[in-house]
Order: C-alpha cells, then sequence, then structure tokens
C-alpha cells in the first residue's frame, strides 16, 4: 500500500483468470519504479464493476503487537505464508518465508492492513485523495469479504486507486494522517492548488456543515418543517459538488435529501432523490443486496404515490378534525404512509398529502410550495 502517482515505468507481473465472485480478469499487478506493486486496469472497466472480492489473508480480531502478528502469520498455510512474505513492507522477497523476523511480519502488516485485515490482492491498491474505487466489507454466515467497486469509469491502463482515509475530510486532517500511519505524504491532484483541491474543499466544508445540522437533530425536533426547509438547499449544494467530483457514491446514499423532501411533501423530488439513492447502491453493492432492496422499496413506495395535484385554491387547515370540512369537499387527506428504514436513520414516516398540509405526530404543517 502505498501512494498513487504517474509511473510510466510500470511492468506487468500478474494477471487474472475470470472469478466467479468478481471481476478480477479486468485488473493486473504492475511493478512500479518508485512505489512497489500497484493494480492497474488491463481493459476499460464500468462504473459500479466489483472488480475485487477476497476473503482476509491475515485477521486479527484487535489491533495486535508484533507478538501477536507473528503468531498469527506461522498459523497462516505454507502457502499463504509466502503471498504474505510478497507484500509491501518485506525488502527481502526472496528470503523464505519461515526465515522471516518478527519485525519483518509486523512491518508488512503495518503496511498494508485495513483496519486489522491483510488482503493478498486488495492490500496493493494505492492510495488517493480522488479515488477511483471504494473498498467495501461484507458479512456473511460468519464469512467476511472485501469487495473493491469502480466509483467511475476507469480507462485501460490507468492505476485503479482507493481512499486510505474517510471519503471528504479537509487536507489539514488528511495529510496528518496518511504520514502518521502509512508514512508517506500525499501530493495526488486533490492535494496540490489545482481545481480539485478546491472542490474536495468546499465538498468538505459543505457535508461539515450539513452533518452539524444532523447532530442538531432529535427525536423531538426531527419532524419539524423548518429544520427540513433549511436543509434541503444545502442537501442539494452538495450533491452538485460530488457531481461535480464525480464521487456521488463515496458517502451516505441522498437518504436524507429524500426524506426532507418528503417531509416538505415534495413527492416528485423526493422520488429523484430515491431514484439517485437506488442508482448508487446498484452499482456500488448490486441487485441482490439487502442495502439496494430497500432503496428499490422507497423507490416504488413513491412511484405509487399519484403525483397529480389537486388544481384549487390552497387550503389551510386551522383543525385536524376533518368533519369540520364540508362534506362535498374532495380529497382532504388523501396520502400514502412510507417507513423510511436505514440502519443509522429512526424510524422514519413521510405522509405525503395531495395539496399543501403534511402531518408528522401532533402537529399540522403547510409545506411551502
Amino acid at each position: 500500500m502505498a501512494e498513487a502517482s504517474e509511473s510510466p515505468m510500470a511492468t506487468v507481473i500478474k494477471t487474472f483468470p475470470p472469478c466467479a465472485h468478481d471481476h478480477r480478469h479486468m485488473i493486473e499487478i504492475r511493478q512500479t519504479k518508485d512505489r512497489g506493486q500497484s493494480i492497474y486496469a488491463s481493459r476499460d472497466i464500468p462504473r459500479g464493476t466489483i472488480i475485487l472480492s477476497e476473503a482476509p489473508l491475515l485477521e486479527a480480531i484487535e489491533e495486535p503487537g508484533s507478538a501477536s502478528v507473528l503468531e498469527l502469520f506461522e498459523a497462516l498455510s505454507p502457502c499463504k505464508q509466502q503471498a504474505y512474505s510478497q507484500l509491501h513492507g518485506n525488502d527481502d522477497k526472496s528470503a523464505k518465508p519461515e526465515l522471516m523476523t518478527r519485525d519483518t511480519v509486523f512491518s508488512i502488516y503495518n503496511t498494508n492492513k485495513f483496519k486489522t485485515t491483510v488482503l493478498e490482492i486488495g492490500s496493493r491498491f494505492n492510495h488517493s485523495c480522488i479515488p477511483s474505487a471504494e473498498l467495501i466489507d461484507e458479512h456473511h454466515d460468519h464469512e467476511t469479504r472485501h469487495r473493491f467497486v469502480t466509483l467511475r469509469h476507469v480507462g485501460a491502463g490507468e492505476e485503479i486507486t482507493i481512499s486510505y482515509v474517510a471519503a471528504y475530510e479537509f487536507l489539514k486532517e488528511r495529510k496528518p494522517a496518511l504520514s502518521k500511519v502509512y508514512g508517506f505524504s500525499c501530493d495526488c491532484p486533490a492535494c496540490g492548488d489545482g481545481i480539485q483541491r478546491h472542490v474536495l474543499e468546499a465538498i468538505a466544508v459543505a457535508n461539515e456543515k450539513l452533518n452539524d445540522k444532523i447532530r442538531k437533530m432529535t427525536f423531538e425536533n426531527h419532524n419539524s418543517v423548518e429544520l427540513h426547509q433549511r436543509r434541503l438547499p444545502d442537501l442539494d449544494d452538495l450533491a452538485s459538488l460530488l457531481e461535480f467530483d464525480g464521487g456521488l457514491g463515496r458517502v451516505a446514499h441522498d437518504w436524507q435529501a429524500t426524506i426532507s423532501s418528503a417531509v416538505l411533501g415534495k413527492a416528485d423530488l423526493a422520488l429523484n432523490w430515491a431514484r439517485k439513492a437506488s442508482d448508487i447502491s446498484l452499482h456500488h453493492v448490486g441487485p441482490r443486496h439487502i442495502q439496494h432492496k430497500r432503496d428499490r422499496e422507497i423507490v416504488e413506495g413513491l412511484e405509487s404515490i399519484e403525483m397529480k395535484r389537486i388544481i384549487s385554491k390552497a387550503v389551510a387547515w386551522q383543525d385536524r378534525d376533518l368533519h369540520e370540512f364540508e362534506d362535498n369537499y374532495e380529497s382532504k387527506c388523501d396520502c400514502d404512509e412510507i417507513t423510511w428504514p436505514g440502519k443509522n436513520l429512526m424510524s422514519w414516516v413521510a405522509m405525503l398529502v395531495r395539496r399543501g398540509p403534511v402531518y408528522w405526530d401532533d402537529e399540522w404543517e403547510v409545506a411551502q410550495r
């Protein structure tokens, strides 16, 4: 694992046959002059392609010391020990694995780990603050697999990179973290003086501003129409920046924008955001993943709502008792109930009304059109 950079002197040292779990036949490992072995696209790769899915080569339950890592290494099969010895961090790859010192084993671990996991192939992805792929951990039946999915189209011969730090952190936070943990100073375009640095900083500012508002939300005020009216423009600004940067899928789904639109009674806008979220999850985790299935349920629920609005004078409801309205008044409260899932969300229930009012818990609010 290292920082990505321009390196025309890269020699292909390994290619891969087709695999049932992924599309690794579309990538290859190259030996570079200045940063070890790196992963490149051997052909054009579309956005959302699972280019690699692999189980851990070495995995610790918690952050271990050098002695514990050596024990884990010694418990590996000879074949896996050989694979481990070929990773970045070992200066003498010709030495027999059983002769490696504890310091060398620990050096390889620290250089190649994802949290407490080392991967045989995936550990060769280099870093960029504007990556072309993303790591997604999946847990099924007591088995963990680490999937690498392309965030955008990757051209043949292009190096494929991931980010070693959280998406859209400020430069002042990224650089020290990379230097402390991985031992290099990043000089990718997002860390230079060009437009990509300024875009990434703008995204970080917008993201922090939005997260600050989300943190201020409580169980009691999460249904506030006024709050969602303030948040929706911020969400829209952030989405525009993300689309410009080409990294829309690197942050959480567009749940918040979907919810805010729904709370405000903007069903058509909520549907548009929900479709974006569904498109992201389709390309990131695939059509059979539970996250995408939930996204599709949201889209289908919104699509089932009649979007046609009754053309009539807007009525401000002063009382929640419908019987006070004229008997011949049609469609007083024709709405659909939708539950918003998601592990980081409360149980959101949006009632989308054909005309003005939006109902939340114990109050009626009239959404601004």
